[in-house]
């Protein structure tokens, strides 16, 4: 595993460097960190996954951040975020670029801490879906999560799924609606929470996506699809609070890994 200081170095961060036949690739990020084909942004993982949407989201206690909007959270590609609020996105391809790690940093400048404040990250990726469609597949977590994560698994919104309905509140249910035995098209959310951003202070929430089994955490995600005929690309998100802000040292650290329809209103 590369330490996030050499990925960096080696430029891996723009996501365009040469890897292994079937590893990750990506065309830039969004400027409020939105990807996925919805966001006109190419994403590839494995033989057959295809990312159709990225979009994170923002809760604070007592402010309500997205208008008149069902919920209180900013959707950060549709809802401008209080001043001195401020969410940037880092990237670095690691092993061979079969992993990607994503890091939401979280600033807050105003003269007030805020608080309690969740940050919230989604997922629809799709696998093998020009083969055999998207509505196949399912998902297996393991373990529970660390204090302060939350997820949710679920259909991501066009035919029953709720978990935007819960990404708007700030709140996921922490259950997977789609379990082996259950597929359709899976979608997949995580949700870190803090008691409190200090004025002047900053928080790291970090998603690792591998599509060879690593994890930078014991809770995992993983996307699969059902069909013996499918690529068998595998899509494994697991996710960490970074609890300080810091070196290059300590982001590696944290990147010690265990190897173990279309329009939405």
């Amino acid at each position: 595993m590369l330490p996030l200081a050499r990925a960096a170095a080696l430029g891996l961060a723009a996501g365009l460097c040469p890897g292994a036949a079937h590893a990750i690739a990506f065309s830039p990020f969004g400027a409020e960190g939105q990807g996925g084909a919805v966001n006109g942004q190419t994403f590839t993982i494995g033989a057959g996954g295809v990312l159709e949407e990225l979009d994170a989201f923002v809760a604070v206690a007592g402010q309500d951040l997205n208008g008149a909007t069902a919920g209180t959270a900013a959707q950060l590609t549709r809802d401008a975020l209080p001043a001195g609020l401020s969410v940037a996105l880092g990237t670095a391809l690691l092993d061979g670029d079969t992993d990607l790690a994503l890091t939401w940093t979280v600033s807050n400048q105003g003269a007030a801490a805020l608080g309690p404040l969740t940050f919230l990250a989604f997922f629809d990726f799709e696998i093998d879906e020009t083969v055999n469609t998207f509505f196949n597949e399912y998902a297996v977590t393991s373990n529970a999560p660390a204090a302060g994560i939350g997820f949710e698994v679920d259909e991501p919104g066009y035919a029953f799924g709720d978990v935007f309905d819960h990404l708007r509140a700030g709140l996921l249910d922490g259950t997977n609606a789609l379990p082996q035995g259950s597929p359709d098209d899976v979608s997949f959310a995580f949700s870190f929470a803090l008691p409190q951003l200090a004025a002047g202070g900053s928080a790291l929430f970090r998603v690792l996506l591998s599509e060879d089994g690593d994890a930078i955490a014991p809770f995992t995600i993983e996307q699969l699809d059902a069909d013996p005929a499918s690529s068998g690309t595998r899509i494994l998100a697991s996710a960490a609070i970074v609890p300080e802000p810091g070196t290059a040292l300590l982001l590696a650290a944290g990147l010690a890994v265990l190897s173990a329809r279309r329009r939405r209103a």
